[in-house]
């Protein structure tokens, strides 16, 4: 029996899976948003080795189709050094299962073997006349056919995996803040104090706020990335946030200021905010 290494490589991509969800998983006191994605991650590397299985019920296309999924989908939802090798494993699983597939000995239905050069029919007592006479198809066995209906098995895992992470990234839109009282005071020698009640609408790992000034001009004059945090928030909590946050000049006067909060550690990309709020400063 030859060694399939479509077998080894669809294993290596599992495993990098797993080491992808537990990366997550460390990375999740910083973001939960992380942690589920690893988790998705890991379901998938885990459904991934049902390759190996059709591959051994000779079904080799369907197998290389559901290790290029694997691969492709795990790469596409987190993008960390495990999550790469895992889908390069798997995706070089799909590619030999497709050409280890060719190489298969051509066994028909009844357990014979076609010999491509002669055509002729064997098996390991020798070879079977009967079944040589191309006049007589009926008795002429036939290659196991591809089952098309497999094919529902791998679309159904793309569909389940595509909902749980729509409905996941819908959740993510609508889980933000309730944030008012916002207050801004200076304090002199450009300190401002930034004070707001907040109530997170969710259970966090993690919540920061960045602030930055502009002045009439809508100039940037001064950015704060650290005026607040707090480790983990939990729902419906009533919150007193207060920092100070710092203009680039004591001379410069703010006109309005920008307040963001993040659900990550050390973020300071405004794209990446939770909740945003423009205030102008009197």
């Amino acid at each position: 029996m030859r060694i399939k290494i479509n077998y080894i490589l669809a294993i290596l991509g599992a495993f990098f899976a797993l080491d992808a969800f537990r990366i997550a998983s460390a990375l999740s006191i910083f973001s939960s948003d992380v942690g589920i994605v690893g988790m998705i991650v890991l379901i998938i590397g885990i459904v991934g080795l049902l390759g190996i299985y059709f591959y051994s019920k000779s079904n080799y296309n369907l197998a290389s189709l559901i290790y290029l999924i694997a691969g492709i989908l795990i790469i596409l939802l987190l993008t960390i050094d495990s999550s790469l090798f895992s889908c390069i494993f798997y995706i070089l699983a799909a590619i030999l299962a497709f050409v280890e597939g060719k190489r298969e000995p051509n066994i028909t239905g009844n357990g014979f073997e076609k010999n491509s050069n002669t055509g002729h029919y064997f098996n390991s007592n020798g070879e079977y006349p009967q079944y040589n006479n191309m006049n007589n198809p009926v008795n002429s066995p036939s290659r196991k056919s591809f089952d098309t209906k497999l094919l529902i098995i791998p679309v159904a895992i793309i569909l389940v995996i595509l909902v749980a992470v729509i409905a996941f990234n819908t959740t993510g839109d609508t889980q933000t803040l309730n944030v008012s009282n916002i207050q801004i005071k200076s304090e002199g020698y450009s300190m401002y104090t930034v004070s707001c009640d907040m109530i997170p609408n969710r259970d966090y790992n993690y919540l920061g706020l960045v602030v930055v000034f502009y002045d009439s001009s809508n100039a940037e004059i001064g950015k704060s990335p650290l005026v607040w945090n707090s480790n983990n928030p939990t729902k419906g909590q009533m919150i007193k946030v207060s920092g100070t946050a710092m203009t680039s000049n004591a001379n410069m006067k703010p006109a309005r200021a920008e307040l963001y909060f993040f659900d990550k550690a050390f973020s300071t990309d405004t794209a990446d905010a939770i909740y945003t709020q423009n205030i102008t400063i009197n």
